[in-house]
């Protein structure tokens, strides 16, 4: 039951205060503690007020109208609780608990009987309406509500509008239209199309068998089992949805929305809290402001689009497209294409069945097991890709690349991070800045532009390198080598090819070279300044050696034939009888010509 109460009067009027003096904004702490007295007997007479003993009087109202197949039903109340029940017969059934409680006996029998209950027919309907009677000023101190239990026929359409009280309907087998406000809104077992409207109340429905329609503010909404179409608004209140079977659209604020097993496709916009979807026969679209978005279990694609939270989908069975802002993005089991806008936050995804394109910035991005090409960019965060079935291209900057097990080429590009691949079926390209780059395990052909930091490949296919400032070793290539750096070291050992090695202030040393192959002869260039250059040539092959050098030596511990003027700094001539071409050239620098024992 709810009551309408009219306030009592204020029999103690406040004291008046001196204003404060010029420059002071408070009261004196004589005129606080006056103030503060004041206050607390106002309260203590409002107390004994409203505890002083009251008169109640309660009057009983019962009506039966016939109501017909095809008329509706309409409730026009306020000031008390509906409940609504259906019955096989064509009539309806008014029963209703009348309150009233003043100071006296004689005015709550006085107001009871002035209140009164309308039941009206026409040609398209019975109406129920409560009449309140008008109270002025001098009745003050009163209250007064009416308590309806209302049976009507199960198949009459129905239209109830109602405030301060709940409303509660069930079992209709027709429409229902119900608009309630400052009280708990209930409906179950409605086979028709519903619409629901209410604020400052709670709204819980189940076993709508037709559309169903809710708006409602500040109070939870609560569904459970919708035949029809969903659409549900709320705001300051948390939405939860269970077992919708048709399309749904839902619109929230201040509150979080929480679906599971329901089909789509269905739209959910939230703001200031949770979005939960779990188990959707469908699609499902999230447009969300400041909270986390879970999806689960979704058989067709998701787009998820979020901001200040984290976002995380899982068993997806299509397209995904995710747009994140401020938060992480996490994802596991991608049965379609996926792309992922991210921003300030971590993007981890992991069995994706299908192309991957994600950007990314000022957040890290790691990636498994990818079932098609994958395309990241990023910034000032790291990038892990493994198990990539399609090739892949990275971009990143002020970062490290971890790149392992790509079926496919491999494309990667960063500035001021380490590079690092491995297990590359196809070939590999790295063009980086300020920092080491690694490669291994490439069957195509390698090629890395960096700059300050080392560059590194193992077993590979052809090389090239092209950096500055920074070291080169390279060692098992199935090809060519060419190599051009400064200031640093290079180390080449079996190389399968032809190589050509250009360095400036940096030692150069070669060893493990295969002078032919199928193609014929290998040919070696090196050159260099201000740093020696060391060479071992493979025993039991011929060359044809030209080795020069300035403000240095050079030195052979090979059988050597010359053809030309011999001096300690320079150097020309054959081994074995001649054959491929070797070209030594060094300035302000040592040269040194070894080989190992023929084979």
């Amino acid at each position: 039951m709810a009551e309408f109460v009219i306030d009592p009067p204020s029999f103690i009027d406040p004291p008046s205060y001196p204003p404060p003096r010029r420059g002071e904004g408070t009261l004196q702490h004589g005129s606080l503690r006056a103030f503060m007295a004041f206050i607390l007997l106002a309260l203590t007479a409002s107390t004994t007020l409203a505890g002083a003993a009251r008169e109640e009087v309660v009057r009983d109202f019962d009506k039966a109208a016939a109501l017909p197949a095809g008329r509706s039903l309409r409730v026009a109340h306020q000031h008390g609780d509906v409940v609504v029940r259906t019955h096989a017969l064509p009539e309806v059934r008014v029963h209703a608990k009348i309150r009233a409680s003043a100071e006296t006996r004689a005015q709550a029998e006085d107001l009871v009987g002035r209140i009164q209950i309308e039941v009206l027919e026409d040609a398209t309907s019975v109406s129920v309406r409560t009449v309140y009677p008008e109270l002025g000023m001098g009745r003050r101190n009163v209250s007064f509500s009416v308590d309806y239990d209302i049976a009507m026929p199960e198949t009459a359409p129905l239209s109830v509008r109602n405030g301060f009280g709940n409303v509660a309907v069930a079992g209709l087998k027709s429409t229902a239209d119900v608009v309630n406000a400052h009280g708990r809104l209930t409906v179950s077992d409605v086979k028709g199309d519903t619409r629901l409207e209410n604020k400052f109340g709670a709204v819980e429905v189940s076993g709508i068998g037709g559309a169903l329609s809710i708006t409602n503010a500040n109070g939870v909404v609560g569904v459970t089992g919708v035949g029809g179409v969903l659409t549900v608004s709320n705001r300051f209140g948390d939405i939860t949805v269970r077992q919708a079977r048709k399309p749904g659209t839902i619109v929230n604020g201040n509150g979080k929305v929480d679906v599971s097993e329901a089909a789509g496709p269905l739209s959910i916009t939230d703001s200031f809290g949770a979005v939960v979807v779990n188990t959707l026969a469908g699609d499902l679209t999230v447009n969300h402001r400041n909270g986390t978005v879970e999806a689960r279990a979704i058989t067709g694609g998701a787009e998820l689009n979020g901001s200040f939270g984290d976002i995380t989908f899982s068993d997806v069975g299509g397209r995904v497209i995710v747009v994140g802002n401020n938060g992480r993005v996490s994802g596991t089991v991608a049965k379609g294409p996926t792309r992922v806008r991210n921003s300030f936050g971590d993007v981890v995804l992991r069995e994706i069945h299908g192309d991957l394109d994600v950007q990314n910035a000022n957040g890290a991005v790691r990636v498994e097991d990818v079932r098609g090409p994958v395309v990241i960019k990023t910034r000032f965060g790291e990038v892990v890709a493994t198990t990539i079935r399609g090739g892949a291209t990275i971009e990143n900057a002020n970062a490290a690349v971890v790149l392992r097990e790509v079926t496919g080429a491999a494309d990667v590009r960063t500035s001021h991070g380490r590079v690092e691949v491995r297990h590359v079926t196809q070939g590999v390209k790295v063009v980086g800045g300020n920092g080491d780059v690694s490669v291994a395990d490439a069957d195509g052909a390698v090629f890395v532009k960096t700059s300050f930091g080392l560059a590194q490949a193992e077993r590979v296919g052809a090389l090239t390198v092209d950096s500055a400032n920074g070291a080169v070793r390279a060692s098992a290539v199935k090809g060519a080598a060419e190599i051009r750096t400064s200031f640093a070291p290079v180390v080449l050992t079996n190389v399968e090819g032809s190589v050509d090695v250009r360095n400036q202030n940096g030692s150069i040393e070669v060893s493990g070279l295969t002078a032919k192959g199928p193609e014929g002869c290998h040919r070696v260039t090196l050159t260099t300044s201000f740093a020696p250059i060391r060479l071992t040539l493979p025993g039991g092959a011929g060359f044809n050696v030209s080795a020069r050098t300035s403000f240095g030596k050079v030195q052979s511990g090979l059988p050597f034939t010359t053809t030309g003027a011999l001096s300690a700094d320079s150097l020309t001539g054959t081994i074995g009888g001649g054959g491929c071409e070797v070209t030594v050239s060094n300035t302000s620098g040592d040269i040194t010509l070894s080989g190992t024992p023929a084979r």
